[in-house]
């Protein structure tokens, strides 16, 4: 088998590039067109605020950076390299001048040459992680008391922070456009079409627009009973919008968390009826599993906050609770469906545990950090390779 040689140059004027290793699956959603967008991210260095800076790599730290998708987000940590990385270009150039005795001129061929446009002793590779989208959203969010407070109060978290959009938000924050639609409906997060403004109910505001949504369905008349939904009419969300002065936006997001939301061109309305009509039946559709334990579990924020001493009465708690229920569902309220988010006293009180202080059973069967059976170090990892 014949062999050629390639001629290989390094150019002069070398050109600065970054070298990003993709993980198989990335490269395959890229290659298949699954993934639409690739963003780097980071979280803005603040030297007046540590509330967002974490030690876990979970956690979106402030200076690193990230990758994100549609749907997964990657960060970014610089490998350093003991070899030389060519970053090379082919090149079309011409042979060599042919002997000047030859007895007949040849045309003079081109042959393919490679050229190094760019030298660099690292690489750029992608860890997957999880960032906790929720704490840092509550980070830097301001916090919407409701419409009869003097002002949106601010948390002292975000006393420095400025207001934002939710696409100002989205574009910012170092983490997918799924996990943040996740985290965004969780916690009953809205923008207002007024100032085009992101916030964060508190848990007094969130529980104050359910028990309006509650009382206005009795109101209307319109208590429609289903084993597993409960049914919100249009003109409910309307009356205690116009009537209440609840942002438009907050109901829908309440509504968005715990159920569905029929659009007006998806919602059933009989072609017979008029305008006025309609309104009864463009409507939510409430989810009895999601509408429990998230009216137990805000009931128990509120109460625990509003609380002198350290907790609330068992009982007294969960009479509250179904007081907050349908009237078909408040039999399904049991402390169980709370597990986790709750402490109970030797008083027969319980008040409510912050995610952050929460100590998963997951978590108590790890290992302690450098007891595991694996290599602790790299030399340990070198012995047992050889």
């Amino acid at each position: 088998m014949s062999s050629a040689e390639i001629p290989f140059n390094i150019a002069y004027d070398q050109q600065s590039l970054r070298l990003l290793e993709l993980p198989s699956t990335l490269h395959d959603s890229i290659k298949n067109k699954k993934t639409t967008a690739l963003c780097f991210k980071s979280v803005a260095v603040d030297p007046t605020s540590t509330s967002v800076s974490t030690s876990s790599t979970n956690n979106p730290k402030t200076g690193n950076a990230f990758l994100c998708t549609d749907d997964q987000t990657f960060q970014v940590r610089q490998v350093q390299s003991s070899n030389s990385i060519y970053v090379v270009k082919p090149i079309q150039g011409q042979a060599p001048d042919p002997p000047q005795d030859s007895s007949h001129e040849t045309p003079q061929e081109t042959i393919p040459s490679l050229t190094a446009i760019s030298l660099s002793h690292a690489t750029l590779e992608l860890i997957p992680t999880t960032p906790s989208t929720i704490p840092y959203l509550k980070s830097v969010l301001p916090v919407y008391e409701g419409p009869n407070s003097t002002s949106s109060s601010i948390s002292h978290e975000t006393s420095t922070t400025v207001l934002q959009s939710k696409f100002q938000l989205l574009s910012n924050g170092p983490f997918s456009t799924e996990e943040f639609e996740t985290a965004w409906i969780e916690i009953c997060a809205f923008e207002s079409k007024s100032s085009n403004q992101s916030h964060r109910p508190s848990p007094t505001a969130i529980l104050g627009v359910w028990k309006s949504l509650l009382s206005g369905v009795e109101a209307a008349g319109s208590n429609h009973q289903y084993e597993n939904e409960w049914r919100v009419e249009k003109r409910v969300i309307q009356m205690i919008q116009e009537e209440e002065n609840w942002e438009g936006e907050l109901i829908s997001a309440v509504l968005n968390r715990i159920g569905t939301i029929d659009s007006e061109e998806t919602a059933e309305t009989p072609a017979n009826n008029d305008d006025n009509d309609a309104d009864m039946y463009a409507a939510a559709l409430v989810q009895q599993e999601l509408c429990i334990p998230w009216t137990g579990t805000t009931l128990l924020q509120t109460q625990t906050a509003n609380w002198e001493m350290d907790g609330i009465q068992i009982e007294t708690f969960m009479q509250r609770w179904r007081d907050l229920l349908p009237e078909h569902w408040r039999d399904e309220a049991r402390l169980e469906l709370l597990k986790g988010k709750y402490s109970e006293h030797k008083d027969g009180t319980i008040s409510f545990v912050e995610e952050s202080d929460r100590v998963l059973e997951s978590d108590l069967a790890k290992p302690a950090s450098g007891m595991g059976k694996g290599p602790r170090k790299w030399h340990d990892k070198f012995k047992q390779g050889r």
